[in-house]
Formats: structure tokens, C-alpha cells, sequence
């Protein structure tokens, strides 16, 4: 798959990384066709943009163009490692991507959000406050009940220094084997060296509230939405998951689908059963394609 890097702007005027990859196949068309849709992907906490290739490679492969960017404090991209000030730096930031990834393909190509764990909390919330442009969401093992990584003494920790060294990191208890049921994914996981599994103070402080927010707020949902979960996720509750599709569902979005893989683990996009998983993303966004 060609990659095309590139920098964009964040909050603050934060220089973050990027990555494009181009649709291999356009509805039977030769390569370089324009893409049927962008799908814009913000990974998780400690994670990084280079770890979606089974996702960039099914969506590519159905006429897709994918689009990714390294977190700030994450990945190849600068900033203390899992450190955000406030959550708006996030929020900002993927508006910032939004609106490069529109620079990138052609005028009025349909954008996707596509977040995952943490980046599946950041795109809900943005879906929620800022909706405008975007043909839709995918969000994947949403972490909306971190129940896995949550330490009440580091929470406590945290917000006791959260104001006098906002900077301080603290470990998260994250259990690596809980990723994937491939032996191989989780071996790659912990050898690479762009993982990490920390947060300071004030990220922690700061997110919690926001994804407390987001739950709350599910009723308010109006665009087309797709979550998935793995069953047997042990780092983020799927309850939460099936909770926010209930409350949208419920609420005012009612084209709300919600798909929980039994056994499942943490990443759906790297676990036993990612083609099937990436099969029916792609079959969700292709059914949402503006006529």
C-alpha cells in the first residue's frame, strides 16, 4: 500500500503527523480513481496510526482512501507522552485533521470518522459537538467504560497533582494480552517501540469527565453511526458500547447499528475474526454513501 505523509496543524498550532493511503480498487476501476469516501482514523491511547494496516488494507481494497494521524504525545507525532492539558487539544486537533484530509481529495468526497478505544471516545464526543460535514462515524471498542485501565489510587494520584505538576506520568495497568486473541498482534505490540502506556496527571483528570459527558449525551445522536465491540473486550467494558447505541437509538439517531463479536477481544481491526469485522465496516459505509 503507498503511503503519502504529511504534517497538519493542531491546537495550539501543534505540528502532528499524517498518513494517507489510496484506494487500490474503485467500484472495478484501474487505481488512481478518485476514492468512493475518505475514512479518517484516530487510534487509541498509546497507540499510533501504524498499527491499522488489516483496516487501511480491506478499506483500500473497496475503494476507500484512509486517512490517519499520530495523537499528540503519541506515536511519531511531539508532545509529552500521553499528555493533553484539556480535552479540547483533542478535539481541536481532529477538527484540524478533518479539515486536512478534506484538502486532500477532491471537493465534496464523503468523510468517515473511524476512531478506536480512546480515538472511539474522541470521535463520539466530536460527532456530538461538531457533526457538521461528516457522512458518518464508525466507532470501534469506544472507551467509554475504561474499566480495564481504571486505578482508583491513580486516579486519586492524579488529581492531586493534576494542577501542581500536571505533567507527572503515571502507568497505566493496561494487560497487553488482552488486545488480540493472535499471539502475533499482542508479540508486535509489545516490541514496538512507538507503544507507550503512559498518562499524566491532567490527561486523566481531564478525560474522565468527558467520556462521563459522552455517555450521558448519547440521547442527543443524530448521525448515521456504527459501533463494534469485541465481547470479551476486558479492557473496555462493552456495556458501555451497548449502552450509548441504546440511548442514540432511543434518542434522535435512529440510523444507530451496533455489532458485538462474541469472544471478541479488544481491537476488532487486529483480532481472529478482522476480515469478517473490516468486511462488514466497509459493507456499512459502502450503505451509507450519499446517492
Amino acid at each position: 500500500m503507498a503511503t503519502t505523509d504529511s504534517t497538519f496543524q493542531g491546537a495550539g498550532g501543534l505540528t502532528l503527523v499524517a498518513h494517507r493511503w489510496g484506494p487500490t480498487v474503485v467500484a472495478g476501476a484501474a487505481v488512481g480513481s478518485a476514492a468512493r469516501a475518505a475514512v479518517a482514523i484516530v487510534h487509541g491511547h498509546g497507540d499510533h496510526s501504524g498499527r491499522y494496516a488489516t483496516a487501511v488494507a480491506a478499506l483500500t481494497a473497496r475503494g476507500f482512501a484512509v486517512h490517519a494521524f499520530d495523537l499528540r504525545g503519541h506515536g511519531r507525532s511531539p508532545g509529552a507522552r500521553g499528555h493533553i492539558a484539556a480535552w479540547a487539544e483533542y478535539r481541536d486537533d481532529l477538527a484540524g485533521f478533518v479539515g486536512h484530509v478534506k484538502s486532500q481529495e477532491p471537493s465534496g468526497t464523503p468523510v468517515f470518522l473511524y476512531g478506536h478505544s480512546l480515538g472511539g471516545a474522541i470521535v463520539l464526543e466530536f460527532g456530538l459537538r461538531r457533526p457538521e460535514g461528516l457522512a458518518g462515524v464508525v466507532a470501534s471498542g469506544p472507551a467509554l467504560r475504561p474499566s480495564g485501565v481504571r486505578s482508583p489510587g491513580l486516579e486519586a494520584l492524579g488529581r492531586a497533582l493534576s494542577r501542581v505538576w500536571p505533567t507527572f506520568s503515571l502507568q497505566l495497568p493496561l494487560e497487553t494480552a488482552a488486545l488480540s486473541r493472535s499471539g502475533d498482534v499482542v508479540a508486535g505490540n509489545r516490541a514496538d517501540s512507538l507503544n507507550h502506556r503512559r498518562i499524566t496527571a491532567r490527561a486523566a483528570t481531564v478525560t474522565l469527565p468527558v467520556l462521563a459527558w459522552t455517555a450521558a449525551n448519547a440521547s442527543r445522536w443524530h448521525l448515521p453511526l456504527l459501533v463494534i465491540h469485541g465481547g470479551s473486550d476486558r479492557i473496555i467494558d462493552p456495556q458501555g458500547s451497548r449502552a450509548f447505541a441504546a440511548a442514540a437509538q432511543a434518542g434522535a439517531g435512529t440510523d444507530v447499528e451496533l455489532r458485538i463479536y462474541e469472544g471478541g477481544y479488544h481491537e476488532p481491526h487486529n483480532d481472529l475474526e478482522a476480515e469478517r469485522v473490516m468486511g462488514d465496516v466497509a459493507d456499512w459505509l459502502e450503505r451509507h454513501l450519499p446517492a
